[in-house]
């Protein structure tokens, strides 16, 4: 391997170990930010310069985020903190009902929140067991899940992220375990993440879904003893978990 190639490799790796800026690239992907009503390099410079407001600035909300956690405060008015001010700092108005994939809408900004707090769970989980090449301690791992002192309880009020995977596979659990039949029964094949806005309009984009797939998760996960962010990890395909009590 020349210098050279070792360079690129620290370089990459250190842009890699930001969840922040992880979750941000992949919120802004072209996959997730779709924009059909412009030209493809006008979408691109609109993209990338929302994306620097949210290199400036995001960071410092999603650490006023974390401290009030830690501090104690409700999870979910710290979340909508978060999110409206992240919509703040990306220039969103976030009552704005008539909104698209164009659009930096409440569904993409909670893909940035969970998403960067998912992957600082797996470096935190992954720095407490010596790192992802070195052999588990089979005593450290239950210390992670078990010890009070574990790292892991910071993450105790974090929501899981809503994306097409989590969110198919909770609702087939949910409809089959879960107690809240009228969330069961909802028209969940019509309810796009993508799109969803902060108003609660009573339309399949409204943040209303938001809350029912978070109340889902939590339902899932506490029989479980699992925090509702870990119920990303189990509807991962290869997990091969399903819910089973």
């Amino acid at each position: 391997m020349t210098e050279e190639t070792i360079r690129k490799m620290g370089n990459a790796i250190t842009i890699f170990s930001n969840p922040f800026r992880r979750a941000v690239n992949e919120v802004f992907a072209k996959s997730v930010y779709r924009s059909p009503c412009k030209l493809w390099s006008d979408a691109f410079w609109e993209r990338e310069a929302l994306m620097v407001e949210l290199e400036v600035g995001g960071q410092k909300v999603l650490n006023d985020y974390a401290a009030a956690l830690a501090e104690g405060s409700d999870p979910d008015d710290c979340f909508m903190r978060c999110a409206t001010g992240l919509a703040e700092v990306a220039g969103v108005d976030p009552w704005d009902e008539f909104v698209g994939d164009r659009d930096f809408t409440f569904g993409k900004i909670q893909y940035v929140i969970n998403k960067t707090e998912a992957l600082a769970y797996v470096d935190y989980f992954w720095d407490y067991l010596g790192g992802p090449i070195a052999e588990i301690d089979e005593r450290r791992l239950n210390d992670w899940f078990l010890s009070p002192e574990s790292p892991r309880s910071r993450f105790g009020g974090y929501h899981c992220l809503m994306d097409d995977e989590t969110m198919g596979r909770v609702v087939r659990a949910y409809r089959k375990w879960g107690k809240n039949k009228v969330i069961a029964k909802g028209r969940w094949g019509k309810v796009d993440w993508r799109r969803l806005v902060f108003p609660e309009n009573g339309m399949p984009n409204s943040v209303a879904w938001y809350g029912k797939f978070q109340c889902m998760v939590e339902e899932l996960a506490k029989p479980l003893n699992l925090f509702p962010l870990e119920i990303l990890f189990c509807c991962q395909p290869e997990a091969g978990f399903d819910f089973c009590r």
